[in-house]
């Protein structure tokens, strides 16, 4: 149990668990409350924060860009994600922030 790393969604049980959970949900409603529900996840020394397992399913195009479009879930990811700078996984969350960055621009651009 735990997680092998921050490359792909697959290498974190929490983050495998949300992604099952998010592609059983069948409204964009169930899915907006699974993403609420997901932010309020804390981690341990063995478990990823619902923020980093949202954005690693985002990353892997299974959390749809317009999920994000609640500009309030979409700063908590980020805010979560900037939690893990310095650490060990750096590089990754550099990434996923980079990601959720382009994201928002391509939002902006739709309004």
């Amino acid at each position: 149990m735990g997680f092998m790393g921050l490359s792909h969604w697959q290498e974190s049980d929490n983050a495998s668990g949300f992604v099952y959970s998010y592609l059983e949900c069948r409204t964009d409603a169930k899915r907006k409350n699974l993403l609420r529900k997901e932010l309020k996840r804390k981690s341990s020394e063995f478990n990823t924060p619902g923020a980093i397992n949202i954005a690693l399913a985002f990353e892997a195009g299974i959390v749809r860009i317009e999920e994000l479009d609640n500009y309030l879930i979409y700063c908590e990811i980020l805010n979560g994600l900037k939690e893990w700078l310095g650490g060990e996984f750096d590089g990754d969350i550099k990434r996923m922030i980079k990601s959720l960055k382009r994201a928002e621009r391509i939002l902006m651009k739709r309004k």
